[in-house]
């Protein structure tokens, strides 16, 4: 089993240009694996119950078939951007650095973790 891209060793995530991920490597053999999406998008969602607008440019907009009572932003690097209860609608993306972003909205009833990628 493999590590996400932040925990692995000599592994160093720089950004996202021109739509593509900018990754930095020591010497070494090293094995990636790529979830569903193209070049310059990712899939919106892999739950059908949240909907995250992909890429993200300014603002970061959610919304659920759910009460969303709770919704944290976290980017690759473990900085937290943004943990609010929050509604739905948008959260301002604009001071964000480029990257790949982990979204979670909690629910009453479920908990969602989406990944999210800011150009």
């Amino acid at each position: 089993m493999g590590k996400d891209l932040k925990e692995a060793e000599g592994v160093d995530f720089k950004g996202i240009v021109d739509g593509k991920a900018v990754i930095e490597l020591q010497s070494g053999t090293y094995q990636f694996d790529m979830e569903k999406g193209s070049p310059d998008r990712v899939e919106e969602s892999t739950s059908p119950n949240l909907r995250i607008h992909q890429p993200l440019l300014c603002r970061l907009h959610l919304s659920c078939s759910e009460d969303i009572r709770y919704a944290s932003v976290t980017a690759c690097n473990g900085q937290i951007h943004c943990i609010a209860q929050h509604r739905g609608g948008n959260i301002d993306t604009s001071t964000w650095a480029p990257g790949i972003y982990v979204v979670r909205v909690d629910t009453p009833e479920h908990s969602y973790t989406e990944k999210a990628i800011k150009k």
